[in-house]
């Protein structure tokens, strides 16, 4: 929010000022903990942070990032927080939001923030599928506006920016990957019905809490039933 506010008054041809991003951030901080009060509580208990370390952290942040970049006048920047609707390939649509899209030259630049506390080694392509995705709708939406295209990383809590090139090579990769995928699924999608249990094994991590498919999981689609219901269905799945 703090950041998209920063490129947002950028490319209203206004001079940004540290101070006006802070107070951005504080009123963002209070507006989001008066509507997921319950959320940011179970993130302390997980974490063993409190929700005053969190504000600092992002206010520490936003102040690195700021006295790295400044002035700010080098990069002409396309949008923040644009949504991306494409098909990756021929009837698979994607959806997703691009952190902030730069324009430098002849080139531009997918950007994407992280605020991990560990830093991916350098030979872990983790994240960049996730930019190689964008590029596919970036190129969609922009194609005939730039020569190359770029991805960069940045790591907020390093102050490290992991910026690499993307080729038409690597778009053809990617939505070929995926159609591939998108193929197997719908061959696995006819056998759900007469084998349930073995078709998509179940894979727990720390993502399922936001997958929309938890209805027809072993793992949690007995949270909505009685204990009769789950002695006879789990007993199938396990």
């Amino acid at each position: 929010g703090a950041l998209e506010f920063l490129y947002n008054q950028i490319n209203d041809l206004k001079t940004p000022n540290l101070d006006d991003v802070i107070q951005h951030y504080q009123e963002y901080w209070k507006k989001e903990l008066e509507e997921f009060k319950t959320s940011w509580e179970i993130l302390e208990t997980r974490d063993d942070m409190t929700i005053q370390d969190y504000q600092r952290k992002g206010e520490f942040y936003i102040k690195s990032y700021f006295e790295k970049n400044q002035p700010f006048t080098d990069t002409k920047v396309i949008g923040t927080e644009i949504n991306l609707s494409f098909d990756v390939a021929e009837g698979i649509f994607f959806n997703g939001f691009v952190d902030r899209l730069d324009k430098v030259g002849d080139t531009f630049i997918i950007n994407d923030y992280k605020t991990n506390k560990n830093l991916p080694p350098e030979n872990k392509e983790m994240y960049q599928e996730q930019l190689n995705l964008y590029a596919v709708g970036v190129k969609q939406k922009y194609g005939k506006y730039f020569t190359k295209l770029k991805a960069k990383l940045h790591y907020l809590h390093f102050d490290i920016v992991d910026e690499r090139e993307i080729t038409d090579e690597i778009i053809q990769n990617i939505q070929e990957k995926y159609k591939n995928l998108a193929e197997e699924i719908d061959t696995k999608k006819s056998q759900f019905d007469s084998d349930p249990k073995n078709t998509f094994p179940t894979n727990k991590g720390s993502l399922c809490r936001f997958c929309a498919f938890q209805m027809i999981c072993a793992v949690f689609i007995h949270r909505d039933m009685d204990d009769e219901m789950i002695s006879g269905e789990l007993k199938e799945w396990t």
